[in-house]
C-alpha cells in the first residue's frame, strides 16, 4: 500500500514551475516528518551527474549507524542515494523502507525526465 503522503511528494517533485534544485531540497526538508520518530529523523539526498553534483541534507544530519539508504537510478544508472538516519537508536519499519524506495524511484524519474546523458 502506498504511503498517503507519497502523492504529495510526487506532486512536489513534478512541479516544473519550481527549479529542480528547489524541489529536491524541499523533499529532503519534508522527509523526516514522515518517519515514525520525526524528532530524531534526518535526511540526505546525494546525486552525481557528469556536469554537477548535488548534496542536500537536513539540518543536523550525521551518519549514526541507524540509517537506511536507497539508490537513486536514472537512465538505468545509479546516480546517487537517498538516506534517512535516526539520531538515536530506532528500528526502521517496513513501511519506512517501502516509502524511501518509492521516493528514490520518484527522484530517479524526475531526474531522468529533466536530464539527458550526453
Amino acid at each position: 500500500m502506498a504511503h498517503p503522503r507519497l502523492t504529495e511528494l510526487k506532486a512536489l517533485l513534478q512541479d516544473r514551475s519550481r527549479p529542480q534544485r528547489e524541489r529536491l531540497n524541499a523533499l529532503v526538508d519534508r522527509l523526516p516528518a514522515l518517519w515514525s520518530f520525526p524528532e530524531d529523523a534526518r535526511a540526505r539526498l546525494a546525486i552525481s551527474l557528469p556536469d554537477e553534483s548535488i548534496d542536500y541534507v537536513s539540518p543536523g544530519f550525521a551518519f549514526t549507524g541507524d540509517e537506511q539508504t536507497v539508490q537513486v537510478i536514472a537512465h538505468d544508472t545509479t546516480i546517487g542515494s537517498i538516506q534517512v538516519v535516526y539520531r538515536r537508536p530506532h528500528a526502521f519499519s517496513q513501511e519506512e523502507w517501502d516509502l524511501l524506495s518509492a521516493v528514490a524511484d520518484e527522484v530517479g524519474e524526475v531526474v531522468s525526465a529533466e536530464y539527458r546523458p550526453r
